[in-house]
């Protein structure tokens, strides 16, 4: 939990965290200390490269799988944070073995849990993060396509970034 982060350990690993509350996140964390950080775990898709309808697909079949069969952490978590009609509705389609509804069900988390769009808003969801947030970018990369993907992505993002900074 983030109080035992808090207590024992440097920061706070979030994997399926809705972005719009990392301020309960950071709170909670560097409530002991400021100075300790949250690593925030999302999965990229830019919609120059990967945002196909594949590529977002890809992202809620992830969403669907972390609420829908990884036990009951995500979706208490979730609930918990606001998305409770959400996660619901996800694990009821999914159960009731209708992965399309259950997929469908899943794109409003898109935005809090992924990044998603044009690299220049990415980017911009990236710079707008508080600086104790550290957020670690997930690919997909089952091949070497994905794998170059993911690095064409990476540099499309860092190049957006220097130019925010105005470097």
């Amino acid at each position: 939990s983030l109080k035992l982060a808090a207590e024992h350990f440097d920061g706070s690993i979030l994997t399926m965290y809705p972005a719009s509350k990392l301020n309960h996140a950071l709170n909670i964390t560097t409530s002991l200390n400021p100075n300790k950080r949250v690593y925030l775990f999302q999965p990229v898709a830019l919609n120059t490269i990967n945002n196909t309808p594949e590529g977002m697909r890809q992202i809620v079949r992830t969403i669907v799988f972390y609420v829908a069969s990884m036990g009951d952490y995500y979706h208490r978590n979730l609930s918990r944070l606001g998305f409770e009609s959400v996660v619901e509705k996800i694990r009821v389609e999914y159960g009731a073995g209708r992965r399309d509804e259950a997929i469908k069900a899943a794109e409003p988390l898109v935005d809090e849990l992924a990044l998603v769009g044009a690299p220049r808003e990415v980017a911009e969801k990236l710079e707008a993060y508080p600086k104790q947030v550290t957020p670690v970018l997930m690919f997909k990369a089952e091949n070497h396509e994905d794998a170059d993907r993911a690095l064409k992505t990476m540099g499309i993002l860092g190049e957006e970034l220097r130019k925010l900074r105005g470097r």
